[in-house]
């Protein structure tokens, strides 16, 4: 709906920045049937975390030993306070986090809910 570009403009340029074809393509975490954390390097060399979860509200780390060396902005938007994908689907919260390779980065998923990460260098 185009109303929501315009509620959550964090998620519109994440989905902008997926651009085809991967250079890269790895489930980072997971558990099949429970969670899942992937990661993908986009053609302009952007790399992009997405994670969902199932029924169960869940904190991820995700390991960032896949980003080059540099500093990074980790661009986060996630579930917010509240969240459930039967009775608050639109709650969500965005922050920036610098960030480098080797941290680790807390991800907050909602039931049913998920995250999604852009790394910008800066």
């Amino acid at each position: 709906i185009p109303e929501y570009y315009q509620k959550y403009p964090s998620l519109l340029e994440f989905l902008a920045s997926q651009k085809q074809p991967w250079m890269e393509s790895h489930t980072l975490d997971g558990v099949i049937g429970e969670y899942i954390v992937m990661m993908r390097q986009a053609k302009d060399g952007r790399y992009l975390v997405a994670s969902a979860t199932n029924e169960e509200a869940r904190t991820v780390s995700v390991d960032l030993s896949f980003l080059p060396k540099g500093q990074y902005t980790a661009c986060v938007s996630e579930d917010g306070e509240g969240a459930h994908y039967k009775t608050n689907r639109e709650v969500t919260r965005y922050r920036e986090v610098p960030v480098k390779s080797g941290d680790t980065l807390e991800l907050t998923m909602a039931p049913g809910g998920g995250a999604c990460v852009m790394f910008v260098k800066r």
